[in-house]
């Protein structure tokens, strides 16, 4: 396959995972909605929200937790639509280079 399409793959669900926690998001946490907007144009380094997920069940998160620091790049570390688990971004912090923890 070659290296486009699989970028492309990659992209498309990044759009579909950003769609399932928005149903979330939107009613838990409103500002949140920022976050979502600037990820479906994929631009992460603006992001003000990062959204780790695990175990989906239908459309909804049995757990997400949102990280309120700014990143400065966003990395997708594994991304499994297809068994319903995600493990989905490592983040680096502008103050230290920390990562946030990883679920």
């Amino acid at each position: 396959m070659p290296s486009s399409t699989n970028h492309i793959r990659e992209v498309a669900k990044i759009i579909l995972i950003i769609e399932i926690c928005s149903l979330w998001l939107r009613n838990m946490w409103p500002s949140a909605t920022k976050y979502i907007e600037i990820n479906r144009n994929m631009q992460p380094t603006v992001a003000k929200y990062v959204a780790f997920g695990h175990e989906i069940y239908g459309n909804r998160l049995k757990y997400i937790e949102i990280c309120r620091n700014i990143p400065r790049e966003i990395d997708r570390d594994l991304i499994e639509i297809e068994s319903w688990k995600l493990e989905i971004f490592k983040v680096l912090h502008p103050l230290g280079g920390q990562k946030a923890r990883k679920i």
